[in-house]
């Protein structure tokens, strides 16, 4: 599924190929929450 395919509620963000990002996750509970981010290619 290409970016542009996805539903809005998503939230994705496009990011260019050999862009680097920073992504800060903050959980705003008390408890331990899993987190997976994954990579998809072409």
């Amino acid at each position: 599924m290409k970016t542009e395919e996805l539903p809005i509620s998503v939230n994705t963000r496009k990011v260019e190929y050999g862009k680097r990002i920073e992504v800060v996750l903050v959980n705003g509970m008390n408890e331990q929450h899993p987190f997976r981010l994954h990579s998809h290619s072409r």
